[in-house]
């Protein structure tokens, strides 16, 4: 279930859609409502020349084992990507980013090496993008690449219920606190429980 490491984790078994969060959301199909804030509480703002983006975070979300989100865990997913090469956005962030400041526990000033009016593209979703890490579960760990997360801990509004060793099933259930989540925002997920089954080859 570790989606950050190279093969880890999967888009086609509910973890990436139901536990993972991050910054924006785009949906171009939206009109006037496709840019959405997610973790972040309003848009990305840049200095004039687009060498520093800063991100105001949202409070009062957290994640299912009861933990806090926090400009920590955003800092704690750039940061330990850049020190792990290999890792999903390993390569961009290490590309762009010269370093950060947190001036409190929801604010992250990113100082980047040149000029990019788009950095806030690699934490918005059409379909994929960086999605955040819970640092007080991956910094216990040795190797964040060779770690499985299991059970993972969810920033959505869904954590695992149980699953086919084998990769056949996947079942989700909502989280008694969903309202501590982004997704809240729309309202109660109707789903109690969510199923992500392999249906086989395409001849069945």
């Amino acid at each position: 279930f570790n989606v950050w490491a190279p093969g880890g984790g999967a888009n086609v078994n509910g973890l990436q859609q139901l536990t993972t969060d991050t910054l924006w959301f785009i949906n171009p199909e939206g009109g006037k409502d496709a840019w959405q804030n997610a973790l972040a509480s309003e848009k990305p703002i840049y200095n004039e020349d687009f060498t520093q983006m800063t991100v105001k975070l949202r409070e009062g979300i957290f994640w299912s084992d009861g933990v806090e989100f926090t400009a920590d865990d955003l800092v704690y997913t750039v940061q330990t990507q850049i020190d792990h090469p290999g890792m999903g956005w390993s390569a961009p962030f290490t590309v762009n980013v010269a370093s950060m400041e947190q001036p409190d526990r929801n604010t992250v000033i990113f100082h980047l090496k040149a000029p990019n009016s788009r950095f806030h593209t690699l934490f918005t979703v059409r379909w994929n993008a960086a999605w955040i890490m819970p640092k007080h579960v991956f910094e216990k760990v040795a190797d964040p690449i060779k770690f499985d997360f299991n059970k993972p801990v969810s920033l959505g509004a869904y954590v695992l219920s149980s699953y086919d060793p084998d990769g056949k099933w996947f079942i989700w259930q909502l989280r008694e606190d969903w309202q501590r989540t982004t997704l809240a925002r729309f309202g109660k997920p109707g789903p109690k429980y969510l199923a992500y089954v392999d249906p086989g080859p395409p001849d069945k």
